[in-house]
């Protein structure tokens, strides 16, 4: 990432811990509408007294970029089920509209005998 980034998106490179608080997700995601609209994000406390979505602002922002932008979200909690797609939508306020890479903790292979260190015989 800090090799090919910068280069491959102009945009800006993103990151949020979605294994946080709802307050800290909400926090972090206004951090980044800040750096995206300086002049009309005002402090995350007047932001929040005015009942203000950041999400859905951070989202218009995001799309209205001239340039490719990479969109982290790491430590996505595990779910499982139908709904575990959808479970990280809250945290990408830009879907198709920035190049979204998500990680998580969780243990999972697709290599029968692959143990995430060594390869079974």
């Amino acid at each position: 990432m800090h090799r090919y980034a910068p280069s491959e998106y102009p945009g800006g490179l993103f990151w949020v811990n979605a294994e946080v608080p709802e307050e800290r997700l909400e926090a972090q995601m206004h951090g980044i509408l800040r750096l995206l609209r300086p002049g009309e994000t005002p402090s995350l406390e007047a932001f929040r007294a005015s009942k203000r979505d950041v999400a859905q602002e951070l989202g218009q922002a995001l799309h209205e970029l001239d340039q490719r932008a990479l969109y982290v979200v790491d430590n996505v909690p595990e779910t499982s089920g139908r709904g575990a797609a959808g479970a990280a939508r809250p945290l990408v306020p830009a879907v198709g509209g920035v190049t979204l890479l998500v990680t998580s903790r969780a243990h999972q292979s697709v290599i029968t005998g692959w143990d995430g260190w060594s390869c079974a015989s």
